[in-house]
């Protein structure tokens, strides 16, 4: 009988026992994986701190001058806990705000102006366009049949 009442007790609370669900609401579980993507990227703009018994990710709730907006963290993220919102040609991340660049060739928009510039600046790279994935395949494949065709 005890057992029945601590049971739904605890399942009111979201607590399930031999589970890794602990809360109902999502928290970091410290494993790192947005901090080492963003020093592997050569930003490091996202640091550890320790919050009580968790620790969270994050960037002293601050908009970080260093974050450049590349989505790398929300993409590693096992938990699915960093958020962004991308909104009328605008990404919202960390709450710093970014420019998304539009693709010359569709019009949709694609990915922060300043990951962009990044990105080519490291590469040491003139584009000749700004253009999505999907156009750059397509933009690929024509130049590369193109090739073949000389061949």
């Amino acid at each position: 009988m005890k057992f029945k009442k601590l049971s739904k007790i605890l399942k009111s609370k979201s607590v399930i026992l031999g589970s890794h669900k602990l809360r109902k609401e999502k928290f970091c579980g410290s494993c790192k994986l947005c901090v080492k993507i963003c020093e592997e990227m050569s930003i490091g703009a996202i640091i550890m701190k320790n919050i009580g018994v968790f620790n969270k990710a994050d960037i002293v709730n601050d908009p970080s001058r260093q974050c450049i907006g590349c989505m790398m963290c929300v993409d590693v993220c096992p938990k699915n806990i960093i958020k962004n919102i991308d909104n009328a040609g605008e990404r919202e991340i960390w709450n710093k705000k970014f420019k998304l660049a539009r693709c010359e060739e569709c019009g949709e928009y694609y990915a922060a102006e300043e990951y962009i510039r990044y990105v080519y600046n490291r590469a040491g790279i003139i584009p000749d366009k700004f253009i999505c994935k999907k156009c750059k395949r397509k933009y690929s494949a024509k130049n590369t049949k193109k090739y073949v065709c000389k061949l």
